[in-house]
């Protein structure tokens, strides 16, 4: 007897597809592995009943769409699909001297429309044992909103509104996807920063934060004009959109400084900062300053070499072999670059996912004024940058035993800075 499987939700996959021209259909070419969708079919429907009966004997549908809503891991890799439906298009550029992390950044404009990247989304179960029946998806896929909130203790979640045009059933789904992979964030990664200019964001760390939840909200609207030749929205709007951010904070003498920023009406600038795992182990040795001779050293998870004589004839095959003599590296490094540096540590092996780095001393160099100069390694990264002010405070509350104060920041245009938000990501990916 033949089996048919039911639609189970566990095996439900999503593949989203990058539309150039909004709602026109594009292969669901890449799987996104962190994030699940929850579509709701919507329609608009008039109801008519004949004079004098307490019955409708007609219903017409007039307008039928999508909302739907994203949910899922802050990942360092997945973050940038929902970033470029509400900020629009990244500006990508390489991380430092690495030659594979990428650096995306994304800055919601002040002013003017926002050129949202929208997809063609499919969703099922895209396998040897799926049923086609149960396939669906949706043309001009749309984030319209997206938020973020986590602890130390239950980690890093987003969330989102998805606009889409109607729904299409009983579709197969795009074959062999590429999948977008997976690197979570964790609450231990997180660190936060409140500073009172733009130019030093990131220098003062807010050492007692309990937990954040930030919003951005109503970014988009649906336009519906009337044309028969459409069963749904046609185009979509910008709207006036709500940006808020809340940081619960221990009400020390710190965690009660947000209620002076609130008396003065003053500016301050938030720095969330999420630092994942290790995703380029490549780093650097630089010498400047007009060095020209002398001598240096190199460290390593506790051992360090023996003096190496610097001329601008030293190969990085010298280097390699007093690097390699170190019994914490052994052959698990390979030194490369040019006669006079930089120099570049490439490790492999146990080491390759290693947190350690290179420690580059100064013993004795001369010729101007050297100086050597260490660049560690590539982390996936989250940051996130804004321009606040607070705007509400909340009554007290017990954070697990932690007498605490949640403050409530409005996102806010700062001409200094030129921007009310900025999120940088840096991730392996070098495109969606």
């Amino acid at each position: 007897m033949p089996w048919t499987p039911e639609r189970s939700v566990i095996n439900q996959t999503l593949q989203f597809g990058l539309e150039t021209t909004p709602g026109t259909n594009v292969p669901a070419n890449k799987q996104i592995q962190c994030f699940a969708v929850t579509f709701g079919p919507m329609a608009d429907v008039a109801e008519f009943s004949a004079t004098g009966r307490k019955y409708p004997s007609i219903v017409i549908e007039n307008s039928e769409w999508v909302e739907g809503t994203l949910s899922g891991s802050l990942d360092y890799n997945g973050i940038v699909y929902a970033l470029a439906g509400v900020s629009g298009a990244p500006t990508i550029s390489a991380h430092g001297a690495s030659s594979t992390a990428k650096d995306w950044l994304f800055v919601p404009p002040l002013t003017g429309s926002v050129q949202p990247q929208t997809y063609t989304i499919e969703q099922g179960e895209n396998n040897a044992f799926g049923n086609a029946i149960y396939n669906h998806k949706v043309n001009y896929g749309l984030i319209s909103e997206f938020s973020y909130k986590g602890d130390r203790k239950a980690g890093y979640t987003v969330g989102g509104k998805v606009l889409a045009q109607q729904l299409q059933r009983a579709i197969t789904m795009t074959a062999t996807p590429t999948a977008v992979a997976i690197q979570p964030s964790a609450g231990k990664h997180f660190n936060f920063y409140l500073d009172p200019t733009s130019a030093a964001l990131g220098t003062t760390q807010l050492l007692k934060v309990l937990s954040v939840d930030y919003a951005f909200t109503g970014l988009y609207g649906m336009f519906f004009p009337m044309n028969r030749a459409n069963l749904g929205w046609q185009a979509h709007v910008d709207l006036n959109p709500g940006c808020i951010i809340k940081l619960l904070l221990e009400a020390d003498a710190i965690g009660m400084t947000p209620l002076t920023n609130l008396q003065a009406g003053s500016t301050q600038f938030l720095r969330v900062q999420g630092q994942g795992l290790i995703i380029d182990n490549l780093q650097t040795v630089t010498f400047g300053g007009g060095a020209t001779g002398g001598t240096f050293t190199l460290s390593y998870k506790g051992l360090t070499t023996a003096p190496i004589t610097y001329s601008a004839a030293l190969t990085a095959a010298t280097v390699n072999t007093a690097f390699q003599l170190l019994s914490t590296v052994s052959t698990n490094c390979t030194v490369t670059g040019s006669a006079g540096g930089p120099y570049i540590f490439t490790f492999s092996g146990p080491l390759a996912s290693d947190m350690s780095t290179v420690g580059a001393n100064n013993i004795n160099l001369t010729g101007g004024t050297p100086t050597l100069t260490s660049v560690a390694q590539a982390y996936a990264t989250f940051q996130h940058d804004l321009a606040v002010k607070v705007s509400k405070p909340n009554p007290f509350s017990d954070k697990d035993g932690v007498f605490a104060e949640e403050w409530e920041f409005a996102v806010v245009e700062d001409a200094t800075w030129g921007a009310a938000q900025k999120f940088l990501i840096t991730t392996l990916l070098t495109a969606l």
